[in-house]
């Protein structure tokens, strides 16, 4: 039910507040709200995705950081187009993260991790969720998909960055198919 002028309680100190307790509901069906400028939609934003733009060689016993440059979208031009989300300014918060890849040539008994960088630590320390997966090899010269995703607590400034290490004894490939994405869930 939409309150009209007449239940509201106070119009006054930038407030509007209902008399009754009830919802308020600015405008009706087809109606089109404007709204000052400045003020948007901070639901999931700061946001992002990007994919690998090509197939990264991955020495063995390094952790690399993973390059994604191809940016499918960007809220807030907060990624750098590479492999580097920042937090912007106004933007501090929990934020949700996902990175997916495909490594070629790990061999029997041999394993690849991913994780999350933050400012340059692979000790990320998730709200209950381990932002850093292994995987181990069952054959020779194998090709393994997996990922990494996590809540991680972030200030304005804050770096993020996927890392891979693994222990295959020579270069391996991960596929141009990678991906990471990332987006704000609250303060």
């Amino acid at each position: 039910m939409a309150l009209k002028i007449d239940q509201i309680k106070d119009l006054q100190d930038n407030s509007i507040i209902s008399k009754s307790g009830s919802n308020i509901t600015l405008g009706a069906s087809n109606d089109t709200i404007a709204f000052a400028s400045g003020i948007t939609n901070n639901l999931l934003t700061p946001s992002f995705s990007a994919m690998a733009a090509s197939d990264q060689s991955i020495s063995t016993t390094t952790v690399t950081v993973l390059n994604f440059g191809t940016e499918i979208y960007d809220t807030n031009n907060a990624y750098d187009g590479t492999n580097k989300f920042t937090v912007p300014s106004g933007y501090a918060g929990k934020y949700y993260f996902n990175a997916h890849l495909r490594i070629d040539g790990i061999d029997d008994t041999k394993f690849a991790q991913i994780g999350l960088y933050i400012n340059g630590s692979t000790n990320v320390g998730a709200e209950g969720v381990s932002t850093n997966s292994y995987v181990y090899s069952s054959k020779a010269n194998a090709a393994m998909s997996f990922g990494t995703n996590g809540i991680v607590d972030l200030s304005v400034g804050d770096e993020l960055q996927v890392f891979i290490y693994q222990d295959s004894g020579t270069t391996s490939t991960v596929a141009n198919y990678t991906g990471f994405r990332g987006f704000r869930i609250g303060a």
